[in-house]
């Protein structure tokens, strides 16, 4: 009789039996927690995985610091502990507040007039993306704007409609700065790019 199939569907377990394993099982775990016939991953993961892996442990060598997705109003506890680990290390708690909606449709029409006489080349990635999932076409709907403000604008800035990929926005050399929703993401890409946020959260 063939065995079930075993589904972990939690990252923080797969890693935690990741590394177990990988250390040697270093302690026992009871049955309950991780099953006796739970296959090894020897051979799962490609070498080339491996040695990318390895290289990044390395990497952390030089790293200044350490960029934490948490907050104290959720996690105090643990980041006192954190403090106790890191000693003098430096570390950083972010939050993004990507549950607060302020972004209503008058200040986006404001956004557009002061954008327009601050003749600042910019790209504005516009859409309505809120209305459900964007990857349909019943959902994929513009926001609107001024009746001639491409025209106006023509030269000096590029309104997206679509999808953008905004990490290459971001890595490109004339990007002086970038107001974003302060979703995480967008957070991150923004500080591995050395380019500065004006925070606007959205969703």
């Amino acid at each position: 009789m063939q065995k079930p199939m075993l589904s972990i569907q939690s990252q923080s377990s797969f890693s935690f039996f990741d590394l177990w394993e990988a250390l040697g099982k270093p302690f026992q775990i009871e049955a309950k927690v991780v099953p006796n016939e739970l296959p090894s991953l020897d051979g799962c993961v490609p070498f080339e995985v491996l040695h990318f892996v390895f290289n990044q442990r390395e990497f952390l060598k030089f790293r200044v610091g350490d960029l934490i997705n948490t907050s104290r109003s959720m996690e105090d506890t643990y980041i006192d502990l954190l403090e106790k680990i890191f000693g003098n290390k430096k570390y950083w708690v972010v939050r993004t507040i990507n549950s607060v909606t302020i972004c209503i449709k008058h200040r986006n029409s404001n956004s557009r007039d002061n954008l327009e006489q601050s003749n600042t080349k910019f790209i504005w990635e516009l859409r309505d993306v809120d209305k459900g999932d964007i990857f349909t076409e019943e959902c994929r709907r513009s926001a609107e704007h001024p009746k001639g403000f491409d025209k106006r604008t023509e030269g000096l800035g590029m309104i997206v409609k679509d999808w953008a990929s905004q990490l290459e926005i971001l890595g490109h050399l004339s990007t002086g700065g970038s107001m974003n929703h302060c979703g995480w993401n967008s957070c991150l890409e923004s500080l591995s790019t050395g380019v500065p946020i004006a925070a606007w959260p959205t969703h």
